[in-house]
This record gives C-alpha cells, sequence and structure tokens, in this order.
C-alpha cells in the first residue's frame, strides 16, 4: 500500500492515476486521429434512463447512500459548504452520443476535452446532499436496517473519527459477538472494514472542490436541433437536485437492495422503531460519558484537597 501511494502521488487514488495516464498515451500515440475525450467528475445514479435511479453499484456517492439507508455509516468527512460534483450516469453518455457524431461530421486533428461537471451549471453542494438525503432516507427507508439512518457530517477529522469508532466500528464488533454467541457468521465487521475503506477514497472529494470549465458543452448543445437535445438530453441544469436525491435513494434501495416498493409501508414501522431506540442508546451513551467525567472530576478534586 505504501508503495502504491508514492507510485500515484499526487494523485488520491489508482482510479484517478490510471485515466490520466490513459489520457497522457493518448495524447502521445494519437496525433492525426478523430479524438474526443469526456471528463466527468462523479458519476451517479440514473437521471431519466434507462430508468430513473437506475444504479447496480456502490461505487463513490452509492456507497455512501446505501451505507446511509441501511443505517451502518454513521460519520463522513467532509465540509458540507463545498461542491458536490455529481453527474448522473446518463447525461455522460448521452453526451458521447452527441461526440460520436460531432467528430465523424467535423474532421479536427485537434485532441477536444469536454469536462462533464455540474459544478458551474447547477451547483449542488454535500450540505444539500446531507439536507435532501435525510428527507429521502425517512421517505424510502429500508426494509432490511442495522440501525437508524443517522449520519453526521463533519470538516473535524477527530469529531469524523470519535463518531466512527463508538457509533459505527464498536457496535459492529458488538453485533457480532452477539452473533457468535447465537452461532451465526459474524459479518458486521467485515462490512464496517469495507465501509470505512470506501469512504476514505471519498474523502478526497468530500474535502476538497474544483472549478471546471464547461464552455465546450454549451457550444456543443447549441449546435444541436430541439429535437436532438431532447432525445441526447445532457442539460445538467435541467436537474432538481432534491427530487434527484428522492430518485436516487429509490434507486438504490430498488437495483442495489432489491427492496420491492410494496414493503415500504411496514419499512417505515420499523424505521419509527429503529429511531427511539438510536434514542434511548445514545442517551444511556452520553448519560455514561457525563457520570464517567464527573468520577474523574471528583477524583481528582479529592487529589488535590489531600495534597
Amino acid at each position: 500500500e505504501s508503495f502504491t501511494k508514492k507510485l500515484i502521488h499526487p494523485r488520491p487514488n489508482a482510479y484517478t492515476f490510471t485515466k490520466a495516464l490513459a489520457e497522457n498515451l493518448i495524447e502521445i500515440e494519437g496525433h492525426g486521429l478523430p479524438i474526443v475525450i469526456i471528463r466527468p467528475s462523479i458519476v451517479s445514479a440514473a437521471w431519466k434512463e434507462p430508468i430513473p435511479g437506475w444504479v447496480d453499484n456502490l461505487n463513490g456517492a452509492t456507497g455512501l447512500i446505501g451505507g446511509a439507508l441501511k443505517g451502518v455509516i454513521r460519520s463522513v468527512l467532509c465540509d458540507i459548504d463545498l461542491v458536490a460534483d455529481m453527474v448522473p450516469v446518463d447525461i455522460p453518455i448521452n453526451l458521447m452520443c452527441v461526440l460520436a457524431w460531432s467528430v465523424a461530421t467535423q474532421k479536427d486533428d485537434k485532441m477536444r476535452i469536454y469536462n462533464c461537471t455540474s459544478g458551474t451549471l447547477n451547483t449542488f453542494r454535500w450540505r444539500d446532499l446531507f439536507n435532501y438525503g435525510k428527507l429521502a432516507l425517512d421517505k424510502f427507508p429500508s426494509n432490511e436496517i442495522v440501525w437508524y439512518p443517522d449520519v453526521n457530517f463533519t470538516s473535524n477529522f477527530y469529531v469524523h473519527k470519535f463518531y466512527q469508532m463508538f457509533f459505527q466500528s464498536v457496535p459492529a464488533h458488538m453485533m457480532d459477538t452477539v452473533a457468535k454467541i447465537a452461532s451465526k457468521k459474524p459479518i458486521m465487521v467485515r462490512i464496517n472494514m469495507k465501509l470505512i475503506k470506501a469512504m476514505k477514497a471519498l474523502e478526497y472529494f468530500t474535502t476538497n472542490e474544483w472549478t471546471w470549465s464547461n464552455d465546450e458543452i454549451l457550444r456543443l448543445q447549441q449546435e444541436l436541433g430541439d429535437k436532438d437535445r431532447e432525445i441526447f438530453d445532457f442539460d445538467i441544469t435541467g436537474v432538481n437536485w432534491q427530487d434527484y436525491t428522492d430518485t436516487y435513494a429509490q434507486g438504490v434501495r430498488k437495483f442495489v437492495f432489491k427492496e420491492c416498493d410494496s414493503t415500504i409501508p411496514d419499512s417505515k414501522l420499523l424505521l419509527k422503531r429503529m429511531y427511539w431506540i438510536d434514542l434511548t442508546v445514545k442517551a444511556l451513551f452520553w448519560f455514561m460519558v457525563a457520570f464517567l467525567i464527573l468520577i474523574v472530576s471528583n477524583r481528582y478534586k479529592t487529589h488535590n484537597t489531600v495534597m
């Protein structure tokens, strides 16, 4: 792992490193060829096509939403005022289709680059994802939640580690201990470690932001007729982020977790029960913390008095 970090430096992960390598190779070896490069930001669930909310993996922001739905992600290291530069997957795909036509009809030896991003055209911040996400999780809860969904977004590394340790890792070990006693397969610690690793990969993008030029995208839109713009819609300004977050949560629930819409009423009842359990456990936790602080404080005062 240490060798990988040295190899890919200053890139944050192997994914961005290999994409940069590919672009460099194309630039060197592709001279004279009709080449266009599309650079999407954080690719997320489908906006319209093939089905609203469609997604088939837990990469990127989908892992965050999926983990929150199940109640297993308790903390995210994130500056909520930064731009969450997400683009629904069907937007770069539609853009690819249009650019295939553009490259074929407009001969140009120069390599063209298109930044397929949302930040400057339709700003969506991590604060918005947090607020809209809380509403979506209440409307479309999972029917198999580990705990009540309550994710803490913080830019403080130590607060993040505290929440991750006491509200995510420790409960995972406790659940596995109970599973072993009941002669069941312990899985929560393994799932928790995978989630921590996945969220670690996302941290670079939740604690930084960039400004990208979309001039080429806007020019390309002007070249299309009304009908083509409708069929091959890559206009990010048309996305209503609150509605899209609802669609995203429904998509993760339906296509990743394979849960039917018919289970939503029962899921809401389960969510309500888990809310009160979560509230009770948190109250007991903070009471114990306050009690321990009081004991330590009294012992310290008694020690000073004796001295």
